[in-house]
């Protein structure tokens, strides 16, 4: 991480009731660098059938994307009508921030028993309520800047890619809790920052075990992750890869797997490797890392993200001509950041996003012209025109599709961990 990197509060998720919180110089682990966020053409990507059901068309069929205005299966149709029933026959009130997808994802991780989903929803908002905003403490801070937890490139459906390293536990040996708000705080980050409902909602997750002996896992530490996680994020991951796995590891996997339900043993794979090849097929090669056996360097600075590469290889057929103009706006505005970079350059700013870009350890102080102030304000001004129409559709939507006021421990679905 380049400690001396200025970052104005307007470039952070940091809220007003997290100001008084953090100090400037801590600014850089709210970051939110351009290139991280999605940019406008996502907008238009529409993912196919197959994309949006795990094992469409067989009995252990999961749903990964939950829109909030398409219609679902009876099933879930009927569910969720049981939800809602349940919900106002015990007179619950649930937030207004609650939707509808939020209460299918409870569901499908609950096997479709509202009383089940209801009860592991209002653990959820409990947890939301004592633990939300995070503010990163000394260990988390350590933890992340050495890499325990961190996001860097996306996949051809521009999924994040999620790294876990429990070395790094091994070997700061942090308690337990603070390991967990660290790895919360990077998933919140990525799932709040770097998706957009209805249309990019997972992501890819790796477990590198490299240099670590069975012994040497945090099996205790795991436990509580799962436990956590089944409370906080339902339906997120797509395929979780187990890379450089011991032979223990495998053994004892192949022996659980009949008893394992179909739907986990499809988003679970335990690699002896470094890299696989349907991970590999998963990512452009310059989104993935060279030890995972892709072509982008490997990642040193963790934290904040950076943009890996512009390119991903997507699917052009899942684009919609809709909204095609915003698109436009959008790369005429990334088209102005990079002519800006030029102009950086003579102030020594460096810029955190080009494709490869490795950081620097330490920067000269900042000077800056009239002309880079009204650049930045012509910006501003087309960035806000922007914000304006799409922030009114956005509010037009959650009014829309809010839970009525009137209207918690999962078993075997996949989901509560995945």
């Amino acid at each position: 991480m380049s400690d001396q990197m200025t970052i104005k509060l307007e470039d952070t998720i940091i809220t007003d009731d997290m100001l008084n919180e953090i100090r400037e110089e801590d600014y850089i682990y709210y970051h939110l660098p351009k290139g991280i966020k999605p940019w406008s053409k996502l907008k238009r990507f529409r993912p196919d059938e197959d994309v949006k059901i795990l094992q469409r068309g067989t009995k252990y069929w999961q749903r990964l994307i939950f829109p909030e205005d398409e219609e679902y299966y009876e099933q879930e149709e009927k569910a969720y009508q049981a939800f809602l029933n349940y919900v106002e026959n015990k007179d619950i009130d649930l937030p207004d921030f609650i939707q509808k997808r939020d209460a299918m994802r409870f569901l499908q991780a609950n096997d479709y028993k509202p009383k089940l989903a209801v009860k592991e929803l209002q653990q959820n908002l409990t947890w939301r309520e004592k633990h939300l905003p995070i503010i990163l403490t000394d260990v988390q801070k350590e933890l992340i800047d050495n890499g325990y937890l961190y996001t860097h490139g996306r996949d051809k459906l521009f999924r994040p890619l999620v790294v876990h390293n429990p070395k790094v536990y091994k070997a700061f040996k942090p308690d337990i809790d603070e390991a967990l708000m660290a790895c919360h705080f990077v998933m919140h980050y990525i799932r709040d920052n770097m998706m957009i409902p209805g249309i990019i909602e997972n992501w890819v997750p790796i477990i590198d075990l490299a240099n670590m002996s069975v012994n040497d896992i945090p099996k205790k530490r795991v436990l509580s992750f799962i436990n956590s996680n089944k409370m906080v994020y339902k339906c997120r991951a797509t395929r979780c890869f187990i890379l450089n796995s011991t032979a223990g590891l495998r053994l004892l996997y192949r022996f659980f797997t009949p008893f394992l339900d179909e739907r986990v043993k499809s988003k679970l794979k335990i690699v002896k490797g470094g890299s696989d090849e349907e991970l590999i097929s998963y990512f452009h090669p310059s989104q993935l890392e060279e030890r995972f056996g892709g072509e982008a360097e490997n990642v040193e600075d963790y934290w904040p993200p950076y943009e890996a590469s512009k390119e991903y290889g997507e699917d052009q057929t899942m684009f919609t001509m809709e909204g095609e103009e915003n698109s436009i706006a959008d790369e005429e505005s990334i088209a102005f950041e990079t002519d800006k970079r030029a102009t950086m350059g003579k102030y020594n700013i460096e810029p955190v996003l080009v494709p490869g870009h490795k950081r620097s350890k330490s920067l000269k102080p900042i000077e800056i012209e009239a002309v880079d102030i009204q650049l930045e304000e012509n910006n501003t001004d087309h960035l806000k025109e922007n914000h304006k129409e799409n922030s009114t559709n956005d509010r037009v939507l959650h009014r829309r599709g809010s839970i009525p006021k009137k209207v918690q421990k999962a078993r075997n679905g996949c989901c509560i961990i995945f």
